[in-house]
């Protein structure tokens, strides 16, 4: 089964990726771009994912199996806790949940292999030291040139799957290929895999995930940059490098961000509720401001979510 969709609204992308009980927000103004690919067969799930806009993501992986993923273009990466790089390779906790926040212009290729398809294919590639290794979210660092060679496996089997010639010097037949390539990366160095929540996680990174769950915890009570820091243990300059690296946003901006979006979610299932008493419970008390903001980052007006059969003059 083939899928391959561009969408403009982060909630049809969730819809259709709902196998993974994924949580996507848009935390950035702006109209999203954001693509998917995805060919399902028998022995492997291939996903090719894209958004244009700094998105956050929660929930818990397929549980069918075990999946990877690895970075199409480099970008700002937070991944449990662990700032990820083009080098690393990302193994996700078959049966537990993961939280992200990509920062704009991410791509990603992810690789879901069913247990039987893993446990012959190590059997057949590596005898792994320790096959209870992988049932917690891990890093794999690898040599960069292994990395990128399983990469460009990636990006042949996109081009194969949709029918488009690869000039590159890799070919495709199967997903065997992208199989064996996955495992010279897991291989390559296994004192080098890291744990997602460790202390060796950057402080930036760490700060960075601390000050997103006080804001979430928050609701729609006032947050300041000034109680952020206190909340991290951080000064504020390093507060701001850590939200523009990651998210390419200010604090301030990913608060008022963050909180559009919850009022979008709101208004999608609002039972009773107008458009003002959900905008004042997320903090939004000038209404004329929030109904600027929210068409800013959402491309339409809030009475448009909240009554989209309604005919606006």
């Amino acid at each position: 089964m083939l899928i391959r969709r561009q969408f403009n609204d982060i909630d049809e992308f969730s819809e259709l990726t709902r196998e993974w009980d994924l949580d996507f927000r848009q935390t950035q103004a702006g109209e999203l771009q954001a693509a998917l690919v995805q060919h399902v067969q028998p022995d492997l799930q291939f996903a090719f994912a894209s958004f244009s806009h700094c998105v956050t993501q929660r929930g818990l992986s397929p549980g069918v199996g075990r999946t990877f993923a690895l970075l199409d273009r480099v970008s700002p990466l937070e991944w449990c806790r662990q700032a990820v790089d083009g080098d690393t390779l990302m193994a996700f906790d078959p049966s537990g949940s993961f939280e992200s926040i990509s920062a704009p212009g991410f791509s990603v290729f992810t690789l879901t292999i069913p247990e039987a398809t893993w446990q012959a294919a190590l059997d057949r590639i590596i005898q792994w030291r320790d096959r209870n290794d992988l049932c917690e979210p891990t890093l794999f660092r690898a040599r960069p040139e292994l990395v990128h060679q399983l990469r460009q496996r990636l990006r042949a089997y996109r081009c194969h799957i949709l029918g488009y010639t690869w000039t590159g010097s890799n070919t495709v037949i199967d997903g065997t290929d992208c199989i064996d390539e996955l495992f010279g990366v897991i291989d390559d160095d296994p004192r080098s895999r890291t744990y997602p929540g460790d202390r060796s996680a950057p402080r930036r990174v760490r700060a960075l995930s601390r000050a997103r769950e006080f804001i979430e915890a928050s609701g729609g009570e006032k947050v300041t940059v000034a109680k952020l820091c206190e909340a991290t243990g951080v000064s504020e300059r390093t507060l701001q490098y850590a939200f523009r690296e990651h998210t390419g946003q200010s604090p301030k901006s990913y608060i008022r961000s963050y909180r559009l979006d919850r009022v979008r979610h709101a208004l999608r299932q609002a039972d009773g509720e107008t458009v003002g008493e959900i905008a004042r419970r997320w903090g939004f008390h000038h209404l004329g401001q929030f109904a600027r903001y929210y068409r800013q980052q959402f491309g339409e007006l809030p009475s448009v979510t909240a009554y989209p059969d309604r005919i606006e003059f």
